[in-house]
């Protein structure tokens, strides 16, 4: 009976880690699909001035031969704002995008279905509210010069994007950074009086039971502008 017992208990942890993909704030379990889809899709909190925050979804669907789907049902859930369902992008092929007026962190999840095609229950978690705590409205950069732009956050993202109006956007998994807090902005950043900092934060997760080269990505965005340089 024990030997039994130690095998089920090694068999359940070798299919928790079997369905886990992604980085370490990525949920991904449990998981199933058709294998017959192509999917990325995007959970992505953008500052929206004043301290608030929305969220836009988009999905982007193909099939085995590259196709777009356009006539698939897609729902995007969340603890906070219930189940969404995004509708086609008349404007753009296997398209589908809806919007919320707030942004959530915590557990988002993914649920495509389309005759047989399907894929269910990918999850990912968007990343906490960031702050950033350099340089802020009342700093001020001099011209010509390179700053490290901080941030605090409660739980470490798996990538950070970077940007102002002349550098950038910069992923910081490309110069073997993380969401430490930190970021060095070189002197090209500030080649004008007219900028801005802005800080993303990204969790990402390859989809089980989808076609290779699909993501589910979760992102929030947060914004220092004007930001004075002279």
């Amino acid at each position: 009976m024990k030997l039994l017992t130690a095998s089920i208990i090694i068999l359940g942890a070798t299919l928790f880690l079997g369905a886990c993909s992604g980085g370490s704030n990525s949920i991904n379990s449990p998981q199933i699909g058709s294998s017959s889809l192509l999917v990325n899709a995007e959970v992505i909190g953008l500052d929206a001035g004043s301290g608030t925050f929305t969220t836009s979804l988009k999905v982007t669907i193909a099939d085995v031969n590259d196709l777009p789907i356009n006539d698939a049902t897609v729902t995007i859930t969340h603890a906070v704002h219930g189940v969404t369902q995004l509708l086609r992008d008349t404007l753009t092929a296997g398209s589908y995008t809806a919007s919320v007026d707030t942004y959530e962190a915590g557990v988002y999840t993914l649920n495509i279905s389309r005759g047989s095609d399907y894929l269910s229950n990918v999850t990912v978690t968007g990343p906490d509210i960031h702050q950033i705590t350099f340089p802020t409205l009342t700093d001020t950069i001099p011209l010509n010069s390179g700053f490290t732009a901080t941030w605090t956050r409660a739980v470490a993202s798996d990538e950070v994007e970077v940007e102002t109006r002349d550098y950038g956007p910069a992923l910081s998994s490309t110069i073997g950074d993380g969401d430490d807090g930190t970021y060095a902005i070189p002197a090209s950043s500030t080649i004008r009086d007219d900028q801005r900092v802005r800080i993303t934060r990204i969790n990402s997760v390859t989809p089980v039971g989808a076609l290779s080269g699909s993501t589910f990505k979760a992102s929030i965005r947060n914004t220092v502008e004007p930001l004075v340089v002279r």
